[in-house]
């Protein structure tokens, strides 16, 4: 394990927190896998999630909720500023991530000024919602190296695009690949 952050058996104590997790390991320490096989594993990960089981279940539920003689409870307007337990940590989230990924990280949200904490270091004051890019690329030596790896990999820019909800992260954020390889 190449990962010198994040010790191996840290990562294993929270595969107990999960139902039927599924492990993947791969030698690239703790940076996101960019092998093909690691992709395809992943892939495969996302592609076995049951999100229409899940959708219908959430549905179930609200049905069984509206059955009952029990008043439901309207639901309360969003905003469009999270609370401020749910902004702290998306701040927190993309001041991480643009440590771990300082060239692959870029914000699309706007920011308006700087904010001094009590340790007086100045936070850029993200608006919400708050949506960044991480570009995906493996390292120049491993397309260098494997031959098939700079076969299969894209000759154009890709990127993970995300974008928090208000309520993250206590919901999935949205996410999607960004790219232009589909553009005349």
């Amino acid at each position: 394990n190449k990962d010198r952050l994040i010790p191996v058996e840290s990562s294993r104590l929270l595969l107990s927190s999960y139902e039927n997790p599924r492990v993947h390991e791969h030698d690239g320490g703790h940076h996101v896998p960019m092998r093909a096989a690691d992709c395809r594993a992943i892939l495969s990960f996302i592609d076995s999630v049951p999100i229409v089981q899940m959708k219908e279940e959430r549905e179930a539920e609200v049905e069984t909720t509206t059955s009952t003689s029990m008043p439901v409870p309207t639901p309360t307007p969003q905003s469009d500023e999270p609370d401020e337990e749910h902004a702290q940590a998306q701040v927190e989230e993309c001041e991480s991530l643009t440590m771990i990924f300082p060239d692959e990280f870029k914000l699309l949200s706007a920011t308006n000024g700087t904010l001094v904490d009590e340790y007086d270091e100045e936070h850029l004051k993200y608006i919400h919602p708050i949506s960044y890019l991480i570009q995906l690329k493996p390292p120049a030596d491993q397309l260098e190296d494997d031959e098939d790896m700079k076969q299969l990999w894209p000759i154009r820019d890709i990127a993970l695009k995300m974008e928090y909800p208000m309520n993250y992260p206590d919901v999935m954020p949205k996410f999607s690949l960004h790219h232009d390889m589909n553009v005349l």
